[in-house]
């Protein structure tokens, strides 16, 4: 497999635990009861799986070999993103009993599904050019190498279980 597929994959991983972030955000605001259990695992697999292992295998491996090459958009949008995961996990702990906090908190995952869904497909089209021979044989493989010191049980875990969601389970 290659870097970039590797990076691909892990985007699909993402879109689907945005589409369960959305789904559990519109039930919560249409009233249907607070998915405590559903957004503190969302919540989990972005801060360890797409922030702490797929942005650092981005940011740490991948990027500085395409030094001189064209990196636009990514690393701009990436405090943005921090700001939106913090929002709603400060908003969290008051979702059962504050409507002040469900309002912050659908209004942080809408505003952080919408950029990251944005960005995965800026991404996924730069990825798709580098698969067109960017990086040498060499280089892939040294990508490779350094994304596996990226991976943890957790990681592990948290990848098993956005890959469920495809098959919707939860």
């Amino acid at each position: 497999m290659t870097p970039t597929r590797v990076l691909i994959e892990e985007h699909e991983l993402i879109e689907h635990a945005l589409a369960v972030l959305d789904g559990a955000r519109q039930l919560m605001m249409s009233g249907g009861g607070v998915p405590m259990g559903t957004f503190e695992k969302v919540l989990a697999f972005f801060h360890s799986f797409a922030v702490g292992c797929h942005q650092a295998k981005e940011e740490q491996v991948l990027f500085p070999l395409l030094k001189g090459k064209p990196i636009p958009f990514v690393l701009q949008e990436r405090g943005q993103e921090q700001a939106l995961l913090g929002s709603m996990v400060e908003a969290l702990p008051e979702l059962c009993t504050s409507a002040a906090a469900r309002s912050r908190f659908a209004h942080s995952a809408a505003a952080y599904r919408q950029l990251l869904r944005h960005r995965i497909a800026q991404e996924n089209a730069m990825l798709q050019r580098l698969e067109s021979g960017v990086l040498t044989v060499e280089e892939s493989q040294d990508v490779l190498q350094g994304f596996s010191g990226y991976q943890s049980a957790q990681v592990d875990s948290l990848s098993s279980w956005a890959a469920g969601l495809e098959r919707g389970g939860l």
